[in-house]
């Protein structure tokens, strides 16, 4: 599809996804999407409506996407690694790679016949796989996109704030370009854990509920039995980080005496309109996270040491030098 006939498109306002590929690439993303039977319009409004049920309010505040443009890239082609799906904050594209969900979906059909499962229950749980790498990276990917995005462009650098994540890159005299990040970490963990909930309501809505949850089961056990042939310490995932930001969510509702819910919707909140205080908290936080457990500053990597008692304990001791509360930073 040209540029064009997008930005065409895009003004139409209609609910639909476009798919533009390589000609070889074509037909395999093309034929995933159907045998999810993966429905934008049920996204969309299942998006909405957990917005307005989190107390995002409209109005400008967040960004409208009418439509979700999907592009089939093999990231290794483009020197970003192999990851299952990734986003362009600025047209709010979502580029997936779907020869990696191909070779996914392989290495889980290899791990059944290893495996004491009976044959005629490996069909229906490489489907689950499959329903639950597509869509709930999809929907990972189409949260950050309507997310608060700002840019600042200068002559030597470029500033991009996404959610609660700041970057930029700096072009130095000697012609490298100089990377500063912030945030990344705790911002990716919110935008999982979103993404977690909203596919778990597209799931249900799609009677595919039970297969959403034996995807992530079998995924889980992938992972496991990846980590003890390879011999392979960390995983890619967001598990870790995602448990982080559940511990500092219940950390700020026992101190400000609230549902966790409440504290977990000021986050999303923020999140969406680029509310400062929780970006500065985040920030803070981010130190703190760099300082005591560098294996979570890589928001993907889920690491063998991690230790959320003892994160709990890091939390409490590093709060109580910095002489006030994060509920009060929160102003909650």
């Amino acid at each position: 599809m040209s540029q064009e006939k997008f930005e065409q498109h895009q003004e139409s306002g209609k609910h639909s996804i476009f798919q533009e590929f390589s000609s070889s690439e074509e037909d395999k993303l093309a034929a995933l999407f159907e045998r999810v039977g993966f429905d934008f319009n049920t996204l969309q409004s299942i998006l909405e409506k957990y917005l307005e049920k989190s107390g995002v309010e409209d109005g400008g505040k967040y960004r409208d996407f009418s439509m979700l443009h999907v592009v089939d890239v093999k990231f290794d082609e483009i020197d970003k690694g192999r990851r299952e799906a990734t986003a362009d904050l600025i047209k709010g594209i979502v580029s997936i790679d779907a020869g990696l969900i191909e070779e996914q979906e392989q290495q889980a059909r290899k791990m059944l016949e290893d495996s004491p499962v009976p044959k005629e229950k490996h069909q229906k749980l490489v489907e689950a796989f499959v329903h639950y790498k597509l869509l709930k990276n999809l929907i990972h990917e189409y949260v950050h996109i309507r997310g608060h995005v700002h840019i600042e462009n200068g002559p030597d650098y470029v500033g991009i704030d996404a959610g609660y994540a700041k970057r930029q890159e700096t072009l130095l005299e000697d012609g490298v370009v100089e990377q500063k990040n912030s945030n990344v970490s705790l911002s990716e963990a919110v935008t999982e854990k979103m993404a977690l909930e909203i596919y778990q309501e597209y799931a249900h809505r799609a009677g595919a509920t039970r297969q959403a949850y034996v995807g992530k089961k079998m995924l889980d056990t992938m992972e496991e039995i990846t980590k003890i042939v390879l011999e392979q310490d960390d995983l890619g995932g967001y598990d870790n980080i995602v448990e982080t930001l559940d511990i500092i969510l219940e950390h700020i509702a026992d101190e400000a005496e609230l549902q966790k819910e409440i504290v977990w919707n000021a986050f999303k909140q923020g999140y969406f309109a680029g509310l400062p205080e929780i970006t500065n908290l985040l920030s803070e936080l981010s130190g703190f996270l760099k300082e005591e457990f560098p294996q979570m500053v890589d928001a993907e990597t889920n690491s063998n040491e991690w230790n959320p008692m003892v994160f709990r304990s890091k939390l409490s001791e590093w709060e109580a030098n910095r002489g006030k509360t994060l509920a009060e930073e929160m102003h909650i």
